[in-house]
């Protein structure tokens, strides 16, 4: 992250370099985001996209936008989250099937939270095909946690997804959904399912801490 601050500093004295400053606010934004500085990440969010806007190129304000719905997914600002999601996908050139797949992913999530199912499923439904059709693997297995904990309530379903976060070292991933999922069946009066998501992300954070994945930008 210090040197990402440092390449900014220098990338904003040069203005043909743009969408290397976008970049250098996505990693920064990123590193806050997997320490759970959720404010700090969504500060860097937002300069993002005020440069992605100032540069013109419609895929970095699309992710710019992203990158703010998950922040305020973080922060649990519901509404404000689908907003920035949609606002992302309305974004339709250049065409990116993965990207898409991804932001409907969250939305489905977003909305189960909010326990507005019938819009969750549309949702669910549509990254689900993109993802079949592609093979995104990340978010067809992502989507299963949506499917286990609020539409056919199947933990091993959830599990499964556990299981392919810990193969891939997603850890802030792993430490993000287990401390939900934990929350949602500790109100549902699971405790024993409760308890072993807290300890994965417990876990999670561990790993977190040691250095043990790597940051993917």
């Amino acid at each position: 992250m210090n040197y990402a601050k440092r390449a900014y500093a220098i990338y904003k004295k040069e203005p043909t370099y743009g969408n290397r400053r976008v970049h250098c606010q996505f990693v920064i934004a990123g590193n806050w985001l997997d320490n759970m500085h959720i404010e700090e990440a969504l500060k860097h969010a937002k300069q993002a996209l005020k440069d992605a806007e100032k540069f013109g190129e419609n895929y970095l304000i699309r992710k710019a936008l992203f990158n703010i719905g998950v922040c305020y997914t973080n922060l649990e600002e519901s509404d404000k989250a689908s907003e920035f999601y949609l606002k992302s996908l309305d974004i339709l050139e250049p065409r990116n099937d993965e990207f898409a797949a991804r932001a409907l992913y969250l939305l489905a999530y977003t909305k189960a939270r909010q326990n507005d199912l019938k819009s969750s499923k549309k949702f669910y439904e549509k990254s689900l095909k993109l993802a079949r059709k592609n093979n995104i693997v990340e978010t067809l297995e992502t989507l299963k946690i949506v499917k286990g904990i609020y539409f056919n309530h199947d933990l091993d379903l959830v599990r499964e997804a556990f299981k392919y976060f810990e193969e891939k070292k997603l850890y802030p991933d792993m430490e993000w959904y287990g401390i939900c999922i934990g929350d949602v069946l500790t109100e549902q009066g699971e405790i024993l399912g409760a308890n072993e998501f807290y300890r994965k992300a417990i876990t999670a954070r561990k790993k977190i801490r040691r250095g043990d994945f790597l940051n993917e930008i």
